[in-house]
């Protein structure tokens, strides 16, 4: 009885180690977790929360032909890759006009928002 109490604790100790290990020492959790990946504090998400409706409305208004113009431009630029015959100067040409027209609308983006975030997919 005794071997068996022995051997359920040393295989729940490796189980154990494993799943601690499998994280890796990355995996923080919580408030720095949170700050790695671009989310902020919660106190100033909650502040934030408040004014961004009115924030985020005008910034779609201000950006709105850009936003339709970086569209239409992603498109032209997956079409261009789709065809053979496109040179790789052309779809040079796309992918900096897809850029230029980001930062432009990154340039609009209200103070609340995280410019330069590269986890933020808004646009």
């Amino acid at each position: 009885m005794k071997k068996i109490f022995i051997t359920i604790a040393v295989i729940s100790l490796f189980a154990f180690a494993a799943l601690v290990f499998a994280h890796g020492p990355e995996h923080k959790g919580g408030q720095d977790n949170m700050m790695k990946h671009g989310c902020g504090s919660a106190m100033m998400h909650e502040m934030t929360e408040m004014c961004q409706p009115m924030l985020d409305q005008k910034f779609l208004n201000e950006t709105k032909d850009l936003r339709k113009q970086l569209h239409d431009k992603k498109f032209e630029y997956r079409e261009a890759v789709r065809d053979s015959r496109t040179s790789p100067d052309v779809l040079s040409m796309l992918e900096k006009d897809i850029i230029a027209l980001k930062e432009k609308i990154s340039e609009k983006a209200p103070h609340t928002a995280m410019k330069g975030c590269s986890n933020c997919r808004c646009w």
